[in-house]
């Protein structure tokens, strides 16, 4: 079993205002999403080949002549056959992504309908590797990538996942799927956060207007060893940032073991791994450990801090978690770890090292000169000029 692919999902489409009265039936949502789409363009995407299949959707490698580049066009070949809410959940992802304009966030570049009717979405095309093959090549003992990809550049992509995370979170809405599967990787730092099929808007501050909250498609949904556990009871009402939290918390895991939380309960089946998510022993009874590259504790720490079962445990914002990731690269004493005073000197000491060095000679010719003066007054140094 796979538990990379294995997402489980409950789909539900509703409006998120009080008034029950603006409720849109799965097939009003759908008719009402596509009739807002206009057609493509005829011959204006020429395929190349398939990249991928799978869920609802399969996305191909095509020329857009308009443009005199290369794309990524996401459709549903079998929409005919498809369930209202289906098309209604593919139209919601491309249009909750394309709101997202963000540098770490994979940019929509058209949504339309083709000549059969059936709608589809054209991103940038990521050459690359996805983390979730990164981190299997790695656990392979592949040399190269250990190498390249070593403990710095990961956390510096960490860092570039939370932003992603953080600025959707601030346009009020969750990804509730993060994973490594879902994350894009490039040789020069490059990092886009995929996959939104997922994503809902939630109730921040003061509530959205009606239409901006119109035929949004609401999910209860995840992966397990990456779902929270407020996603694994299935309790929408808990959901909030801190449940996206827990999603980062178990790819940074996943980044310092090479393997999701999950596959460390290999052979349970989801029934089991959902139990062990909701009482929290998924994380808390497994030792953060890697055979190939060590995991300082201060990452396991971290990590896991905002895996914690309790929300009010977890780091209480994206922020926060990059925030400490930051804090651990610059040598400072993490919040997770809350160390002892010899730890903070030790810390100290090791982010100003250079410091320390250049203070220390420096003190070593005061002292000397200071020895050269006394034997000189005492009689003791003669010098010869």
């Amino acid at each position: 079993m796979d538990n990379e692919i294995k997402t489980m999902v409950t789909r539900v489409i509703r409006d998120n205002s009080e008034d029950k009265t603006n409720l849109l039936s799965p097939e009003d949502a759908s008719t009402s999403l596509l009739k807002e789409l206009s057609m493509k363009p005829r011959d204006r995407y020429k395929f190349i080949r398939t990249i991928g299949i799978g869920g609802m959707k399969a996305v191909l490698l095509v020329h857009d002549n308009d443009t005199n580049r290369n794309v990524a066009l996401a459709m549903m070949p079998d929409f005919k056959e498809r369930s209202a809410e289906d098309v209604a959940k593919f139209v919601n992802e491309a249009k909750i992504t394309a709101s997202l304009e963000h540098p770490f966030i994979v940019p929509i570049h058209d949504i339309g309908l083709d000549s059969n009717m059936a709608p589809y979405f054209v991103m940038t095309y990521l050459p690359g590797l996805i983390l979730s093959t990164l981190l299997m090549r790695m656990r392979n003992n592949d040399t190269e990538l250990l190498a390249f990809y070593h403990e710095r550049k990961m956390l510096y992509s960490f860092q570039r996942i939370c932003h992603a995370v953080e600025f959707a979170h601030s346009q009020n809405i969750l990804h509730l799927d993060l994973k490594p599967a879902n994350i894009h990787i490039g040789k020069f730092g490059e990092v886009q956060v995929l996959d939104w099929g997922l994503a809902r808007y939630i109730e921040k501050g003061q509530k959205k207007s009606s239409n901006a909250k119109k035929n949004i498609l609401v999910n209860t949904a995840g992966t397990p060893g990456y779902m929270a556990p407020e996603q694994a009871i299935g309790d929408e009402s808990l959901y909030d940032e801190r449940t996206d939290v827990y999603s980062l918390g178990a790819i940074l895991f996943a980044i310092l073991t090479f393997r999701s939380p999950a596959l460390f309960w290999e052979g349970e089946n989801i029934d089991s791994l959902l139990k062990r998510t909701a009482n929290g022993s998924i994380i808390r009874d497994v030792e953060i450990k890697n055979e190939i590259r060590d995991v300082p504790p201060e990452l396991a720490s971290i990590c896991r801090k905002a895996m914690a079962l309790r929300k009010i445990d977890r780091y209480q914002s994206v922020k926060e978690l990059r925030d400490d990731i930051g804090k651990y690269l610059a040598n400072f004493p993490t919040l997770a770890e809350a160390p002892a005073a010899h730890k903070k000197v030790f810390l100290f000491v090791k982010r100003n090292i250079a410091k320390i060095a250049v203070a220390g000679a420096f003190a070593l010719l005061l002292a000397a000169a200071a020895v050269l003066y006394y034997l000189f007054q005492r009689g003791i140094l003669i010098l010869n000029y």
